[in-house]
């Protein structure tokens, strides 16, 4: 499932909104009130577990409603709780890499009991994915300093609902640059510098913007080195095409 932006249509103002639901009969015309019932009107929450074929769960698998931006990541037991508005019949894609992909109709009347979701190990794609991790870490070990890893178990486990929100609670002293020359810095040894900050191996020059135009659902990898000297963030598509169409990595001191 490749990364999407969809259009996503503005809401009407709250005028015309609540004229034309008047004319249906749910808003009070002269208060602009809902007068639908609280139940009616509270979102759908669709819950479940992701499992492998033994019963085991999979960890931070990316559940979502097809075609659209709405996904969450499971946890680190394979919990899920995907918000989709109101009650009607959804289907969900599910994915985490080394395992098949797969989908599941939701109908309106089991909405509201928990899912129980299957992903079949693909031993090809184990294989390309643990040829990938090995590879990254590989390159770490050459590394002369510290460097923080942030894996899927603790992607999952995080309340973060961005990049920006990973990286901030990764590196507590991350900060708006004041200069402006660079987008993001970091205190380090008593003095405000820099962070060299890549995304799929390239140079992030937006910065907070442009972390935040990703989830932390997208997220499979953080590294950050020497404390906040530099980031590095891996989405879940970049690591499947590293499984799929291996390419040389570029060598840390080399930058992005």
């Amino acid at each position: 499932m490749g990364r999407e932006h969809p259009t996503i249509p503005r809401k009407a103002g709250w005028v015309a909104l609540a004229l034309t639901l008047s004319l249906m009969g749910d808003v009070d015309p002269v208060t602009g009130q809902d007068t639908r019932g609280a139940e009616e009107r509270a979102d759908v929450v669709i819950r479940g577990r992701v499992v492998d074929g033994a019963g085991l769960p999979i960890p931070a698998a990316l559940v979502g409603v097809a075609l659209s931006n709405q996904a969450v990541m499971a946890d680190s037991v394979g919990r899920f709780a995907l918000p989709v508005g109101r009650p009607g019949r959804y289907r969900l894609a599910v994915e985490q890499l080394g395992y098949s992909p797969t989908e599941v109709w939701v109908e309106p009347e089991d909405i509201h009991r928990p899912l129980i979701i299957a992903l079949a190990r693909d031993p090809i794609l184990l294989e390309g994915l643990e040829v990938a991790v090995d590879r990254l870490e590989r390159r770490r070990r050459f590394y002369p300093g510290i460097v923080r890893v942030v894996e899927q178990g603790e992607l999952a486990a995080t309340a973060a609902n961005t990049a920006y929100d990973v990286l901030r609670r990764t590196i507590p002293s991350l900060r708006p640059c004041i200069n402006q020359v660079w987008s993001e810095c970091v205190v380090r040894r008593g003095s405000v510098q820099p962070l060299t900050l890549c995304i799929d191996e390239r140079p992030a020059w937006g910065g907070r913007d442009e972390l935040e135009t990703y989830t932390a659902a997208e997220l499979y990898l953080v590294e950050v080195y020497d404390m906040g000297r530099a980031a590095r963030l891996y989405t879940r598509w970049y690591v499947d095409n590293m499984m799929k169409r291996p390419r040389p990595l570029v060598p840390i001191a080399f930058g992005c």
